[in-house]
């Protein structure tokens, strides 16, 4: 009476059909797809392939929001993913990447000033290389090709 909503105080008779409501057992779709996915997204984090596993902890979350497992995996492959693209000089994506960090798992908002400070001294440093390069090249044609025309 209480699984079926029937309350105490009806009474129920033999013959009385109680139609009980249909519980996701162990075999049920959704739970087989979580454990699929759940799985899926641990062999690829494990394989420190993130930006495989990142769109699968995704997957999860959209349908258990509270699944611990599949934040920590979306948050730790979204660190690793920044990490990377900072190693490659890729600021705008990392600080991009690290913006999707959930706020509760860690405090990305440090990490992200560091990322702008060091792209500054980046983009500096890298104008300063073209220029030096671009220097170079004028004097070399320079001397190749003005000088000798000069001395005629």
């Amino acid at each position: 009476a209480q699984l079926s909503d029937a309350g105490e105080e009806r009474n129920l008779s033999e013959g009385l059909l109680i139609t009980l409501p249909q519980l996701e057992t162990f075999y049920s779709q959704p739970l087989r797809d979580y454990k699929k996915n759940i799985r899926q997204a641990r062999s690829h984090y494990k394989s420190e392939d993130y930006a495989k596993a990142l769109p699968v902890a995704r997957m999860i979350l959209d349908n258990h929001p509270e699944d611990e497992e599949a934040s920590f995996i979306k948050n730790r492959s979204l660190l690793k993913i920044a990490a990377k693209q900072r190693e490659e000089n890729k600021y705008n994506k990392a600080v991009s990447t690290l913006a999707q960090v959930d706020p509760s798992f860690k405090n990305v908002s440090a990490l992200i000033s560091e990322l702008r400070e060091e792209q500054l001294t980046y983009e500096k440093t890298e104008a300063k290389r073209k220029n030096s390069a671009m220097l170079s090249l004028g004097k070399q044609l320079f001397c190749t090709y003005v000088l000798p025309k000069n001395r005629l």
